[in-house]
């Protein structure tokens, strides 16, 4: 079997977040909404009734601290899963109708992407529909055929991590320029 090399475009090391971040982080923890209450729920349920994808979900994090150095800002994932490197997101309808929460959710999957983690979006709608199971079941068997044929190699470098943000930086201005009309 051929594995493809997939290297992260950014070196991530993950760090301890500050204590109102974490706190923020574990009051969501302890009181999720009813939506991720019910995705964590049939997540357990898949876990326990199919043992192939079982053992990939034995590390399911919960409300996961993320840090982006470049922007300084810190991402809280709703449902984190290692083994597969997949974010599991369950949004509302504001994550649909609100501009601004559209473009936090396009940078934090940029920044999520670059470091070499998939994120897949759930909306509430779907979460109560009747064919949940399946939906989600078909993304973790996509994912773990994904993570079967990749594997990751993280930078090592803090050369290549700057010469990376670098990079990121001129990408930004690009845009900006091209937003601008220049």
């Amino acid at each position: 079997m051929t594995h493809k090399v997939f290297t992260p475009e950014v070196r991530y090391r993950p760090i301890k977040p500050p204590y109102k971040i974490l706190g923020y982080a574990r009051r969501m923890q302890k009181s999720p909404t009813s939506y991720e209450q019910i995705v964590k729920f049939v997540m357990n349920w898949i876990a326990a009734n199919d043992n192939e994808i079982g053992k990939y979900l034995s590390q399911i994090r919960h409300q996961f601290c993320f840090y982006d150095r470049f922007r300084n800002k810190w991402y809280i994932a709703d449902f984190y899963i290692p083994d597969i490197r997949l974010i599991i997101e369950v949004d509302g309808k504001q994550h649909i109708t609100n501009k601004k929460q559209v473009k936090r959710d396009i940078e934090r999957t940029e920044f999520l992407n670059s470091i070499g983690l998939s994120v897949e979006r759930i909306l509430n709608s779907a979460v109560t529909s009747n064919d949940f199971n399946d939906i989600l079941k078909n993304i973790l068997v996509k994912h773990i055929k994904k993570q079967s044929e990749e594997y990751y190699i993280l930078n090592t470098s803090w050369r290549i991590q700057k010469e990376l943000a670098q990079a990121w930086k001129k990408k930004i201005k690009r845009r900006k320029k091209r937003e601008r009309g220049f």
